[in-house]
């Protein structure tokens, strides 16, 4: 995906936490889960009036960044 995103580069800590997870898919989405989490809620925290996810046909990624941000649908994302 970054070699798509004109050349955007990871950060070593999260290579580091996606290595740890060797060849176990589950805990690979996991890390990638709660990132994605971390920079919506820092997001939404700093005023952006909207977040668009490319779920790529895993729409379930997105679900559970919901249900960990607390929020059931995008409704609840939009800026007051």
């Amino acid at each position: 995906m970054a070699e798509m995103a004109a050349g955007t580069h990871y950060t070593a800590k999260l290579l580091r936490q996606v290595e740890r997870c060797g060849d176990d898919d589950a805990a690979v989405a996991r890390v990638g889960i709660l990132w994605a989490t971390q920079q919506c809620a820092d997001l939404l925290h700093n005023g952006v009036r909207g977040i668009h996810f490319y779920t790529l046909n895993r729409s379930d990624a997105t679900r559970q960044i919901y249900e960990n941000l607390g929020v059931k649908d995008s409704v609840a994302l939009r800026a007051g």
